[in-house]
């Protein structure tokens, strides 16, 4: 894939990730095994919390079984989960690195896991097991899965005490010790807070000059009702890092997109951005723009929610509905993201 190509097919995969990202770690590795994002695929989840910083955070990376491609799943905001609502609100600007300013909330969110993050990802740019090398991390790793001896070998169909082989290696040969190698690819990725969170991601990845190898192999950045992530000059700076790279995507409505509110700070957008059609993902030149308040968008959004559930009520049709809170269910994007062609790059 050429740099500053939006590779739709990949947009498809990485939104079926982003949306199963709030699944368990099992349920998400055989995801995806079976849909051939990552066959016999290792998968290292994170998670680490802190409540009186306002940060609950999870991410999933996943090494193909080549080791050539690997990509980084950052969990959105929980609908039960109060610390992850207060991740959201927490919009107080924090200087990022002295690289412009960031929302306060994503960014410690960030923090909390970029050591092992950047520890593990530096054992994928070699060509190593990540499983193995978060067995190195295991206070800071919640649980792993797949890698033969660190996590357990699963069995081959049909072989005594094999127990789900699909869930982490499926149909077909596992990769010979000769035909692996280093990196080739990194994807980052995630949906609403996770989307804010893969951009910070991406940016710690560009700001350290430590982490040149794995700046080279970042592919793509693709966001998934994603709000926005900092002012103008943390995106100027970073819109010239890697903002050929950053494909944001946006269904119907979505007000997440346009948050935080204009009462929190001038918040802009970088990348490009790209909209729900029947046909999936389509380009468009405008951005989305910031709200004025969070009350008044909150309201509008609601409504626009109810308009929906309440369809058969001619009198709701009426009412001026620019956002809605129901488009930005996951559900909406994994069902634009579900048609998926034949071949992958990830297999």
């Amino acid at each position: 894939m050429r740099e500053g190509v939006h590779d739709r097919n990949i947009a498809n995969f990485l939104g079926i990730a982003s949306s199963w990202s709030y699944a368990d770690i099992d349920t998400f590795a055989r995801l995806m095994h079976r849909r051939g994002i990552a066959t016999y695929n290792e998968t290292v989840g994170l998670t680490n919390t802190n409540p009186a910083l306002f940060v609950d955070t999870t991410a999933y990376l996943v090494q193909s079984a080549s080791r050539k491609i690997a990509i980084l799943t950052f969990r959105g905001t929980g609908l039960q989960n109060t610390v992850n609502w207060l991740t959201d609100v927490s919009a107080r600007p924090d200087t990022f690195l002295s690289a412009g300013r960031v929302h306060g909330g994503f960014y410690r969110a960030a923090l909390l896991l970029w050591p092992t993050i950047r520890s593990l990802l530096q054992s994928a740019l070699n060509g190593d097991s990540i499983c193995e090398a978060a067995m190195q991390e295991r206070a800071k790793v919640q649980d792993c899965r797949g890698a033969p001896h660190a996590c357990g070998e699963a069995g081959q169909p049909g072989a005594p005490g094999g127990e789900g082989p699909e869930a982490l290696r499926g149909v077909g040969p596992r990769s010979s010790q000769e035909e692996r190698s280093g990196l080739d690819a990194l994807y980052i990725t995630g949906h609403s807070l996770g989307g804010a969170l893969a951009v910070v991601a991406a940016a710690l990845i560009h700001i350290d000059p430590e982490l040149d190898a794995i700046r080279q192999k970042v592919r793509g950045i693709y966001t998934y009702g994603q709000p926005m992530v900092g002012f103008s000059d943390f995106a100027a700076r970073f819109d010239e890092e890697f903002g050929k790279k950053l494909f944001r995507h946006v269904y119907g409505k979505d007000i997440v997109p346009c948050l935080p509110p204009r009462t929190t700070g001038k918040f802009v957008h970088f990348g490009r951005e790209f909209e729900s059609d029947e046909g999936g993902w389509v380009y468009r030149s405008t951005s989305a723009s910031q709200v004025r308040t969070f009350l008044g968008s909150t309201i509008v959004g609601v409504l626009a929610w109810v308009q929906t559930q309440l369809s058969g009520l001619p009198l709701l049709q009426w009412l001026p509905t620019r956002y809605s809170w129901g488009d930005h269910s996951p559900l909406n994007y994994l069902r634009t993201s579900q048609t998926v062609p034949a071949g992958s790059e990830f297999a």
